[in-house]
């Protein structure tokens, strides 16, 4: 016989591979027609990975912190020109000035602000969706080593297995809700748009001699609307983070367990697969810098969009693999 895992040629009363160790089973019949409701159930959980795996490009990042620039760019061009064109004691020059320049600035942060509430939607609603997908494959994929156990009577030897998949399968992700969430980043819309309003009314209170008292409070309702909204994204792309990366630490085992005791049962190699690691991310380094040097929570957008693409990918490896070993059509 020949070894499933490296090919290596054996004699038939070997139990384990001699080069890589690998346990040796008598082939199984794939095609049982006892396996047909478990294999359903697994080709109809990698059927929905297009719907539910969405592969979000980390460029929109990058179009997102280049429309920052551009805004800002508008922003200082309109100072500039003023500043060289406008009569600086003249009170309504004075206003048309600050009124152009900062309603420019608090329309282009809405905008921007907006495309980073539509990410986030989208990045926690994947999640919740990849999440109850990759439940359902779990699930599928344990029932059918339990069946297959039982004909082959082999479940002492793939018990191990049946109980590390068990702890896996049985684990219920958090889901959180995107709509909350986005709310809770986009008021720092709300900010942006109530600070452009109060200085286009400033000159109607300035006229009337009543100072600018809209702007006063513009400024104390903003000022705790911005808190709640960074409070807001600081959260979000911690969980983002923190839970993506503890679910890929249950696929990772939980797919190298799997394929153990497919292979104690008989089942075909199907070929090989690649199985990779999220890096860990710093929280605590991340929100740090993040304060300090505040360009770098685009970064965090952008590994928050990245590392899903990559535990997809190496996911749908597997069941690559899956369907291979199957004989999934």
């Amino acid at each position: 016989m020949k070894c499933p895992e490296c090919g290596l040629d054996l004699s038939d009363f070997y139990k384990f591979c001699s080069r890589c160790g690998a346990i040796l089973a008598s082939p199984i019949d794939v095609n049982d027609s006892s396996f047909d409701e478990p294999k359903r159930r697994i080709l109809a959980a990698i059927s929905q990975r297009n719907m539910t795996d969405k592969v979000i490009s980390p460029w929109w990042v990058l179009l997102l912190v280049i429309t920052m620039f551009v805004v800002y760019a508008v922003y200082f061009a309109i100072l500039l020109s003023r500043i060289f064109s406008s009569d600086p004691t003249d009170p309504d020059e004075i206003l048309d000035f600050w009124e152009g320049s900062f309603v420019v600035l608090m329309v282009g942060s809405a905008v921007i602000q907006a495309g980073f509430c539509a990410l986030a939607y989208l990045m926690i609603k994947r999640l919740n969706q990849h999440f109850g997908r990759e439940r359902a494959l779990r699930m599928a994929v344990l029932d059918l080593v339990r069946v297959a156990s039982i004909p082959t009577r082999k479940a002492d030897i793939v018990a191990p297995e049946v109980y590390q998949m068990e702890s896996v399968s049985n684990y219920m992700e958090k889901e959180r809700d995107p709509l909350i969430w986005t709310i809770g980043i986009g008021l720092s819309i709300v900010t942006s748009v109530i600070s452009a309003v109060a200085f286009l009314l400033a000159r109607e209170d300035m006229a009337s001699g009543l100072g600018m008292p809209g702007l006063g409070l513009s400024l104390g309702i903003s000022l705790p609307l911005s808190l709640i909204s960074l409070i807001c994204t600081f959260y979000v792309l911690y969980f983002l983070s923190k839970d993506m990366y503890e679910h890929d630490g249950r696929w990772y085992n939980y797919s190298h367990t799997a394929r153990i005791a497919l292979s104690k049962l008989g089942f075909p190699k199907g070929g090989s697969f690649r199985v990779s690691r999220l890096p860990e991310r710093s929280m605590v380094l991340y929100i740090v810098l993040s304060l300090f040097i505040g360009i770098f929570i685009y970064y965090w957008w952008y590994a928050d969009l990245k590392d899903p693409n990559e535990h997809f990918k190496s996911q749908w490896e597997f069941e690559d693999h899956l369907q291979r070993t199957l004989n999934l059509r």
